[in-house]
């Protein structure tokens, strides 16, 4: 049903069962820990019992709708199009989490705990802007591949695809000090050293995943399972090596270097089966602009709290006229920009905007 649902390009209906799920697995979890007194179990049946409930309800609304039946022919496609993933999706486990057996094998548990929650900041790059755009574009891509101009819409998502994500990952690592020095307990404090390196490590994620475009147009996904696999392989050995020496940040480096060689293979691949001119130059600019900006808030360090902040928020709202500067963005690219900005402010000013003066507008208008 998932799947149906983002092949129909319904985010609304999407984004509904997850914020219900959600708000039903929370009020349920409080309810078997706090008055059941079931500790993690509590949290576990809580997840189950929803499961349990939106399967069958996904399950009739799609059989209603389309109906049932096999086509033995089309899932054999799909089994060969869909079996090397499984693979890519093991390696990508790998990627993801083995720092942390080598961090506890190397170090300690609480090196474990205190990297873990720096590692989760960046995570939220992966959380709230990757998964997010994934679940879309792996069905838009293809519609949009039937289209005449199709090369240069690619290029234009990709463009500003990259340019939200490294926005998001400057802010994350201009500011991930005082965030966590504001959220987490002081035995954490430390952990904002890894908030950049993670982030930079998932950029190189969302590009790379972006930049496996050819494959999956092509139907070649076993070059994917290749990939995901040499970079899992490079991932382990350069833990086992970094974590040695420099302990968290080898780690978090480690990260950065498995999916910096997922992003570069992509390309490599995409281009010989499937060449397309996605510019992928700009984004190289783009990135080293990023380093550059973060690299300059060190020199406010001696600085009061509120010049560091006022200077780092600069810094940050320079980030985009920089790749309008270096060309990283097209004027076109920068309107596109500048209208998703000003959709976002009106929809979030009307949802903080109280009812009876919505009412009223109502009324004059």
């Amino acid at each position: 049903p998932y799947t149906y649902i983002r092949a129909k390009e319904a985010s609304g209906t999407l984004v509904l069962v997850d914020v219900v799920s959600t708000a039903v697995t929370m009020a349920l979890t409080v309810y078997c820990v706090a008055v059941l007194k079931w500790s993690l179990y509590g949290v576990l049946w809580s997840a189950f019992v929803v499961g349990c409930v939106r399967a069958p309800l996904l399950i009739s609304w799609t059989i209603r709708d389309i109906g049932i039946g096999l086509n033995w022919g089309v899932l054999r496609k799909m089994a060969a199009f869909g079996a090397p993933l499984v693979f890519s999706n093991l390696a990508m486990f790998v990627l993801n989490f083995s720092d942390r057996f080598f961090l506890q094998r190397l170090r300690s548990l609480d090196v474990v705990g205190v990297y873990a929650a720096g590692y989760k900041f960046g995570f939220l790059l992966n959380f709230m802007f990757i998964q997010s755009f994934n679940m879309m574009w792996q069905a838009r891509m293809y519609i949009i591949q039937r289209q005449p101009d199709h090369e240069k819409t690619f290029a234009q998502v990709l463009a500003l695809y990259f340019s939200v994500l490294s926005f998001a990952a400057l802010g994350l690592s201009l500011f991930g000090g005082d965030i966590v020095r504001l959220m987490v307990d002081r035995h954490y404090i430390g952990a904002e050293r890894v908030i950049p390196v993670v982030s930079l490590a998932y950029v190189c994620l969302a590009i790379g995943s972006f930049l496996q475009l050819g494959m999956f147009l092509s139907g070649k996904t076993s070059m994917i399972g290749i990939l995901c696999a040499a970079a899992a392989i490079l991932s382990i050995g350069l833990n086992y090596l970094l974590i040695s020496f420099y302990g968290m940040l080898g780690a978090a480096w480690a990260t950065v270097a498995g999916f910096a060689l997922l992003a570069a293979g992509s390309y490599y691949c995409s281009q010989r089966v499937c060449p397309m001119n996605l510019k992928v130059g700009r984004m190289l600019r783009g990135l080293v602009m990023g380093v550059a900006l973060y690299s300059l808030s060190f020199a406010l360090g001696n600085s009061g709290v509120w010049i560091a902040f006022a200077g780092k928020l600069v810094l940050l709202v320079s980030f985009p006229v920089t790749l309008w500067m270096t060309r990283v963005l097209s004027s076109e690219e920068m309107a596109t920009l500048d209208s998703l900005r000003a959709n976002v402010i009106e929809a979030a000013s009307r949802l903080a905007r109280p009812s009876w003066l919505k009412k009223s507008s109502g009324v004059e208008e």
